[in-house]
């Protein structure tokens, strides 16, 4: 459910056309958003793909430097989400012992 979150967490700030026509720092976005796609349960995946498809079509209509600032910004909440979930699980793992 978090990676469903997660991947769906930037709906307002992304869009959805090929890669053509992104920055760099949207092309490594979408590139951890795909790793976290391929996570999500089936019953979960078309709805995230779906919304995937969108945000990056949005987003590729942005001029380069409002790209870059955009996905920079997604890239460090996604990072701070990252650490999070691996903080909980290390605390869940030191419960159970």
């Amino acid at each position: 459910m978090k990676k469903l979150v997660l991947a769906l967490s930037f709906a307002g700030i992304a869009a959805s056309a090929s890669a053509e026509g992104l920055s760099a720092k949207c092309t490594e976005y979408f590139h951890k958003v795909e790793t976290n796609l391929k996570a999500l349960p089936v019953e979960q995946l078309e709805v995230a793909q779906k919304q995937y498809d969108e945000n990056k079509a949005q987003l590729a209509l942005l001029d380069e430097q409002t790209q870059d600032k955009t996905c920079t910004e997604a890239l460090e909440q996604m990072k701070v989400s990252e650490e999070s979930k691996e903080e909980t699980t290390d605390n869940v793992k030191e419960e159970a012992k």
